[in-house]
C-alpha cells in the first residue's frame, strides 16, 4: 500500500471531468487512528489519509469544487490547506483513472463465490473442521504420522505423488481465497512467488482494504476453512469406510499435509496467512516495513524512508511492529537451521536418486526422473539459490554501512 506522505508530487492540473468520474467512484475505509483507506475500483492500489483528506474526498464526491474544499478544509484546520496537493497524492498513487470511459475490472466467478462462500457453506465448513477436531483428539488412530508421506515402496514414486499432491492443494487453498474475494464483488488474481526458500503460490487480495474490516476476515481465512473441512471429511470417511490400500495411503498423505499446511500458516514471519488475519485485527497497514524500518535501525543502516516511516507511527503501531521483529528474527534462524539441517541435504539426497534413476533405470522410470527434475528439484534448486543471493546482498549492505559508519566517525 503507498503511503500518502511518500507520494511525491508532480505537475499540477486543474480537476478534469476524468478525475471527477474517478474522484466518485473512490472508496473510503475508517482504519482507525484517525486513518482512511482510500482505494479505487479502477486498480489495486490504495493510499492512507488522514480524516481531513477523507472529508475532502467526500466533499468532492459531493459535486464541490476545488476552491470550495480548500476553503471548507481551511475552516477545519485552522491554517491554509494544499487541495490540489491531495488530488496529485491520488493521481500518484494510481487512484485516478486516465479514461473516463474506463470500467471498473470484471470480476470473474462471483456467483460461484458467492454459492460456496455464504453463511450457509461457512457453518459447513465450521462443522466439517469440529467434527474433524474431535475425530483426532478421540480417534488416536486417525491422527497423521511421519509414515504418512511414505504411501508407496519407491522414493520417487513418493517424491512425484506427494508433489502432485501438494499442488493441488495449495491450488485448492488459493482458490478459496479468490473465490471468497469474489463474492464480495472484489477482483484478485494469482501468482507465483518465493517465501525465504519455499515456492509458495499467493492470492492478490489487495482489492479488500476497499471494505471494512469485519468484511475482510472471510476470505482471508477461506484458504484455512477448504483445507481444515477437507481434513474433517477425510477423516470420517477413513473412520466408516473400509477403503482399497492404496486409496488409504493417499487418504493419509493428504490428511498428513493438509494438517501440516495448516499448522505452516501460524508462521507469521513467512506472511502466512495468520499474518494477514493479524495485520486486519491490529489495523497495523505497514507492519512489514515497519519491522524492517526498526531492524534497519538496530543495525545502523537505517534510510530515509525509515525514519520518515517510524516518525509516522502511533505508539501502538510501534509496538506491535517490535513484537512481530522479536518473532521474525528467530523465525529466520529456524527455517536457516532447517534448511541446512534437513531441506539441504534431503534436496542432496533426492537429486542423487534422479542422477542415478535416470542413468540406470528403465525408460518409464527415466521419465518419472526427469519430471521430478523439472517439476520439483528444479524449482526448488533456483528458489534456494535465489535466497541465498539476497541473504548475501543484505548482509554486504549491513557490512558496507557500518563500515561508512566507522569512516565518518573517523572523519570526524
Amino acid at each position: 500500500m503507498a503511503s500518502a506522505n511518500s507520494v511525491s508530487s508532480h505537475e499540477r492540473d486543474p480537476v478534469t471531468a476524468v478525475n471527477v468520474r474517478a474522484l466518485h467512484a473512490l472508496t473510503i475505509v475508517d482504519h482507525g487512528d484517525d486513518t482512511f483507506i482510500v482505494g479505487s475500483p479502477y486498480g489495486n492500489d490504495y493510499i492512507a489519509l488522514p480524516e481531513l483528506g477523507a472529508q475532502i474526498i467526500r466533499w468532492f464526491q459531493d459535486g464541490s469544487t476545488v476552491e470550495e474544499c480548500t476553503r471548507r478544509a481551511e475552516q477545519i484546520a485552522g491554517e491554509p490547506v494544499d487541495v490540489q496537493d491531495l488530488l496529485d497524492q491520488l493521481a500518484a498513487g494510481g487512484l485516478l483513472a486516465a479514461d473516463p470511459d474506463q470500467l471498473p475490472p470484471r470480476v470473474r466467478f462471483e456467483r460461484l463465490g458467492r454459492l460456496l462462500f455464504n453463511p450457509v457453506a461457512w457453518t459447513v465448513y465450521s462443522v466439517a473442521t469440529v467434527v474433524g477436531l474431535v475425530l483426532l483428539i478421540t480417534h488416536p488412530h486417525l491422527r497423521p504420522h511421519s509414515s504418512d508421506v511414505i504411501p508407496f515402496r519407491t522414493p520417487l514414486a513418493n517424491l512425484l505423488i506427494l508433489t502432485l499432491i501438494a499442488l493441488g492443494l495449495t491450488g485448492k487453498h488459493e482458490a478459496a481465497h479468490v473465490l471468497a474475494t469474489s463474492a464480495q464483488g472484489l477482483p484478485s488474481s494469482l501468482s507465483i512467488s518465493r517465501r525465504f526458500y519455499f515456492v509458495v503460490f499467493q492470492a492478490d487480495l489487495t482489492s479488500l482494504w476497499s471494505r471494512p474490516r469485519r468484511y475482510r476476515f472471510g476470505p482471508l481465512l477461506a484458504g484455512m476453512a477448504w483445507d481444515l473441512s477437507l481434513v474433517g471429511v477425510l477423516l470420517v470417511v477413513e473412520d466408516r469406510v473400509q477403503l482399497p490400500v492404496t486409496v488409504l495411503h493417499l487418504t493419509r498423505a493428504t490428511i498428513f499435509l493438509e494438517i501440516g499446511g495448516t499448522l505452516l500458516q501460524f508462521w507469521i514471519f513467512m506472511r502466512t496467512d495468520v499474518y494477514a488475519v493479524l495485520v486486519a485485527a491490529i489495523r497495523c497497514t505497514n507492519l512489514q516495513a515497519a519491522k524492517s524500518a526498526l531492524l534497519h535501525t538496530m543495525l545502523r543502516r537505517s534510510t530515509a524512508e525509515d525514519v520518515t516511516l517510524l516518525d509516522a507511527l502511533s505508539a501502538r503501531e510501534r509496538r506491535w511492529a517490535k513484537l512481530y521483529l522479536i518473532l521474525y528474527v528467530p523465525g529466520v534462524c529456524y527455517v536457516t537451521w532447517y534448511l541446512v539441517r534437513y531441506a539441504g541435504p534431503g534436496l542432496v539426497r533426492t537429486l542423487r536418486l534422479v542422477v542415478h534413476v535416470l542413468l540406470t533405470g528403465t525408460q518409464l522410470q527415466r521419465s518419472g526422473a526427469a519430471v521430478a527434475l523439472v517439476a520439483v528439484l528444479l524449482p526448488t534448486m533456483l528458489t534456494i539459490a535465489a535466497a541465498g543471493r539476497g541473504s548475501v546482498r543484505a548482509l554486504r549492505g549491513i557490512l558496507g554501512h557500518r563500515r561508512s559508519d566507522d569512516l565518518v566517525a573517523e572523519r570526524t
